[in-house]
């Protein structure tokens, strides 16, 4: 059977409101994610399904389950793709999400009485505890879910269910009371609390969020400054490794500079100092210029030097060079180690493009230049530098080319270099060397994958422009992918989020449990004042006025706080009530015609009297001032009197009436705030000091950290090596200072 036209439009209108409310609350709740999982801890959207379904039913199910599918497949999509397990992910978290409001409702339809009113402290534990144990779906299928796909690694599932876990609690602690107002049954008691309960707790939310987000910031900001300086620790780390390779090479270019005829053996024992593992140096070799019509005399001569299968040779993979139509070759003499590179041994390098291309330039500058990277003959892929030896000294560009004897060149592998670093950093840190000259075949020199990419907000990049060589490199530094979730410092916002949270949602718990009593009281008083009517109504109205009035005068005399005195106009005690017998320490006997003034400290008395008589004689319309009262005991207590004149039916002064304060406590209530005020201003005082000492510091500090960089980055007069050492420990220690700085204005900011 068909449903009715009216309740199948109630169904749809039912499903697209919770469909509305749940997507936009949803998409509010993940702009206060934290990393390193990139949950929320306060997902409002979940209390809302819970109370959609106690409320609507079937609709309202179906209708959670489309909006956390629609807001799970936006942020899944970027990671996985459009594929099956993208529309999987989704699916199967919507899915989680719709049996955790079925399953909630269920539970507080069977253990919370109904109608869902939660106005007793008993009925609201019940339902936190049950919605609470209902959470524990959604994250679970959710989990599940994204291990599947293959979004979430195996070091970040544990994180991210709790994070899942504990946003939808404390949204479903926070987000159902609001929602209950809104669309809560029965109607109108819910209605009746919006006002009292649902604006108060959607305002403190709000702040709450607020909050949350500004301390994520705050965390984001600490994490990025540990990084730059971690970053800059290793880059400088790396840029001293690179030396050590050009180090090498100047001392094998001073043996030949030293010496016309230099032996294999000789050239051994040079360079043998200069591969140890520690300094990254893969090979250091000689090249020697050699004209084409000289070859064979040159090949017999190294042959007869022990290397019989020696011949020179030109590479034809590495792509087309001019060194066919030479007059000359470069090649290669000797190599160490020569066992892993005996390969290379004779191969011309004018015939390599990138070799062929630096050992030109290096001829003319007479520097050592790096190669380009490239695949060398040894195999594997790295640069080399190298550097012109020439027979004399020649000054002009064109008396070297003339004059070049050959190369000196150092291999270098920046893979090995780059995992050498890595590995001797205690932050887990990937390295990369970038080659920035314009038409780098292979920009890429060292490092992973993908790493001269540019930074992305999750993984930010540490760039460190170098020179090496002739070459404009850069020394890029990233936080190392796959890190485990233990290894992730979780910051401020957690803390600050789970204890604002659960207080936010006492805070709730609170107005429920106050506006339902409020309301039970109020109905109790209604039904009571009615019946008060209707008893007074029976009775005779002139009778029950007077005495109703004199018994309303006798208690108000006797049981009002303060102390009430009648005198007659010569200042004689005719009566008094129960608060200032108490407060002088006299009976009503005692009382009972005593002059007043006997309670007044004796150098006060001359001036009561003088404003008594004022008072009398209509001069002042009543007299209020302090004074010291003395009590039987003899004790001193300092209080506030209020004195009128009463008057006849003739209007003449009858009687005085004095109204009786101790104000004894009042007067150290105010001392003490006097000095809580005087308290508070040292501390501020103190924050002041703080802040504007800390920013006073930073100046100075900024100022050494950038004239120290200025000096590591003067290519035009360049340190010497020991002095860029220490600007590289000067810039260290003023970045610890000035991360210490950094968490001194936090910390006044904080109080």
């Amino acid at each position: 059977m068909s449903l009715p036209q009216s309740r199948a439009d109630g169904w749809a209108l039912h499903a697209l409101l919770t469909l509305a409310a749940y997507v936009a609350t949803g998409a509010l709740g993940m702009l206060v994610s934290i990393p390193p999982s990139f949950a929320s801890p306060l997902y409002p959207a979940a209390g809302l399904a819970l109370v959609a379904v106690l409320s609507w039913g079937r609709p309202a199910a179906l209708a959670v389950a489309l909006g956390s599918a629609c807001i799970n497949l936006y942020l899944s999509w970027p990671k996985a793709g459009w594929s099956a397990g993208a529309l999987l992910m989704p699916a199967c978290a919507g899915a989680g999400a719709m049996l955790q409001a079925v399953v909630g409702a269920a539970l507080v339809r069977r253990f919370v009485r109904q109608p869902t009113l939660l106005a007793e402290p008993r009925d609201l534990l019940r339902f936190y505890l049950l919605a609470a144990l209902s959470c524990l779906i959604s994250a679970s299928v959710a989990v599940m879910s994204l291990t599947a796909v293959g979004i979430l690694p195996a070091g970040m599932r544990l994180l991210t269910w709790w994070t899942w876990m504990a946003g939808d609690t404390l949204g479903t602690l926070v987000g159902a009371p609001i929602a209950m107002t809104l669309i809560g049954r029965p109607a109108p008691e819910w209605r009746a609390r919006r006002l009292t309960v649902g604006l108060p707790l959607l305002v403190v939310t709000v702040l709450m969020a607020l909050g949350i987000q500004q301390m994520v910031q705050l965390d984001e900001d600490r994490e990025r400054a540990t990084f730059e300086r971690e970053a800059s620790s290793a880059s400088s780390a790396m840029q001293a490794r690179l030396r050590e390779p050009l180090r090498a090479l100047e001392a094998v270019h001073g043996v030949f500079m030293a010496s016309d005829d230099v032996t294999r053996a000789e050239f051994k024992r040079a360079t043998a100092a200069w591969l140890l593992p520690v300094l990254g140096v893969e090979a250091l070799g000689w090249h020697q210029r050699v004209l084409r019509t000289d070859l064979p005399s040159f090949e017999a001569q190294v042959q007869a030097e022990g290397m019989p299968g020696y011949h020179v040779f030109d590479r034809t993979d590495a792509g087309t060079t001019d060194a066919a139509t030479r007059p000359d070759v470069i090649a290669m003499r000797f190599i160490e180690p020569e066992a892993p590179n005996a390969a290379a041994l004779g191969v011309n390098v004018l015939s390599i493009p990138a070799a062929h291309e630096a050992i030109d330039a290096s001829t003319r500058s007479g520097l050592p230049v790096a190669s380009p990277g490239f695949n060398l003959t040894q195999g594997g892929t790295g640069i080399v530098v190298y550097q012109a030896v020439y027979h004399g000294e020649p000054v002009y560009a064109a008396d070297r080319i003339t004059a070049l004897r050959g190369a000196v060149f150092v291999t270098v592998s920046l893979e090995d270099q780059v995992r050498a670093v890595e590995a001797s950093l205690t932050t887990p840190l990937s390295l990369c060397i970038v080659d920035k000259t314009v038409g780098a075949d292979l920009p890429r020199l060292g490092g992973e994958a993908g790493c001269e990419r540019p930074a992305t907000k999750r993984r930010p990049v540490h760039v460190r422009p170098i020179t090496f060589a002739g070459r404009q490199w850069e020394i890029r530094v990233r936080a190392r992918p796959g890190v485990a979730a233990d290894e992730v410092p979780l910051g401020n916002a957690w803390p600050f989020s789970i204890v604002g949270l659960l207080a936010t949602a006492m805070v709730g718990a609170l107005l429920l449990t106050m506006t339902g009593r409020a309301r039970r009281i109020e109905l109790a008083v209604n039904e009571r004042t009615a019946d008060l009517v209707r008893e007074v109504a029976e009775r005779k109205r002139t009778e029950a006025a007077l005495r109703e009035s004199e018994q309303r005068f006798r208690n108000m005399l006797d049981h009002v706080p303060i102390g009430v005195i009648y005198t007659d106009l010569d200042g004689r005690i005719r009566e008094s009530n129960p608060r200032l017998r108490e407060m002088t320490g006299y009976g009503a006997e005692e009382l009972a015609g005593m002059d007043a003034a006997l309670l007044t400290h004796p150098d006060d008395r001359a001036f009561d009297l003088e404003l008594n008589r004022r008072l009398v004689r209509g001069e002042m319309p009543m007299v209020r001032r302090q004074k010291r009262c003395i009590t039987r005991d003899q004790r001193v207590v300092w209080v506030s009197v209020v004195i009128t004149v009463l008057r006849d039916g003739a209007g003449a002064p009858h009687r005085l009436v004095g109204v009786v304060e101790d104000i004894t406590e009042h007067l150290r209530l105010q001392e003490a705030e006097r000095a809580r005020e005087s308290a508070e201003a040292a501390n501020r005082a103190k924050s002041d000091f703080l802040s504007r000492m800390s920013h006073e510091l930073r100046t100075p500090l900024n100022a050494m950290l950038g004239f120290a960089q200025l000096l590591e980055l003067d290519r035009q007069q360049p340190l010497a090596t020991h002095q860029t050492e220490w600007t590289t420990q000067i810039q260290q220690a003023g970045w610890h200072l000035l991360h210490m700085i950094n968490d001194t204005l936090d910390l006044s900011r904080i109080e």
